[in-house]
Parts: C-alpha cells; sequence; structure tokens
C-alpha cells in the first residue's frame, strides 16, 4: 500500500519525515484521548505482536535523569479478550495508527508475506474516535 504516494517506508523517510525508522523505535508523540493506535503487547523481532487499541487517557509520568517518560492508558482486544494496560511511546510500545506505521509493521516484521494471519486487525472507527494520518 502507497504511503502519500510513495512505494515504501524508505521513500518516506528519505524525504525528510521525522517518524520512528524501526517498529520499537521510540517516538515521542502526543495522543488524544479516544485515538487509535497500535500497542506492542508482547515478543520481539519477529515475534512481535502490535494490536490496535484506543486511548483512555494520560496516566502517569516517570521522572529519569535523562528522559521522562508519559504513559497512556489503552483498551484493546488481545485474542477477543478485552485488556486495558499502559504504554509509553518513548519506550516504543505505543504508536498512531496510521499508514506509515502499518507499513513500517509490515515491511520490519515481514507481514503478510510470510503468515498472513500475522497482519494487524483493523479496528472500526466510531464516533469520538479518531485516525491520525501521521
Amino acid at each position: 500500500m502507497p504511503i502519500w504516494g510513495l512505494k515504501t517506508v524508505a521513500q518516506v523517510i528519505a524525504t525528510g519525515f521525522e517518524g520512528p525508522q524501526h517498529c520499537d523505535e521510540p517516538w515521542n508523540y502526543q495522543f488524544m484521548p479516544g485515538q487509535q493506535v497500535l500497542v506492542h503487547v508482547r515478543g520481539e523481532g519477529r515475534n512481535s505482536v502490535w494490536l490496535p487499541a484506543r486511548v483512555i487517557q494520560p496516566t502517569r509520568v516517570k521522572q529519569y535523569p535523562t528522559t521522562t517518560l508519559q504513559y497512556w492508558r489503552v483498551e484493546y482486544a488481545d485474542n477477543g479478550v478485552p485488556r486495558a494496560g499502559e504504554f509509553s511511546p518513548q519506550d516504543g510500545d505505543i504508536k498512531p495508527d496510521c499508514p506509515y506505521v502499518r507499513e513500517l509493521i509490515a515491511e520490519e516484521l515481514m507481514w503478510p508475506i510470510d503468515d498472513p494471519s500475522r497482519s494487524i486487525p483493523s479496528m472500526a472507527v466510531a464516533h469520538g474516535r479518531s485516525r491520525v494520518a501521521c
């Protein structure tokens, strides 16, 4: 799926887009309640599992000597089971649900090339929820 008329994530990055270049890379992103996101719930590398979620609210802030981490409470379904959790974009575990991020994950983890069941399921957009065009 082309992003902004470009064929690959690498081409988007080459235009100067300042988003992450890898799916597990931190991204200092500010979310809005109701925004649709993708969260990394488990696994590493090609075994990573990213699921669609909805931001509920910002929760806590963790201060470290060199950085501050903002956590966001989200709701998501894992194998049909409703779950909630806290994720920080500075940890690289939550990203906005947009074509760029979906393609970044698809290219990096080779979805759905070697296993069509590994693609990220879509999440319906209802009133009060929004997607972003990152």
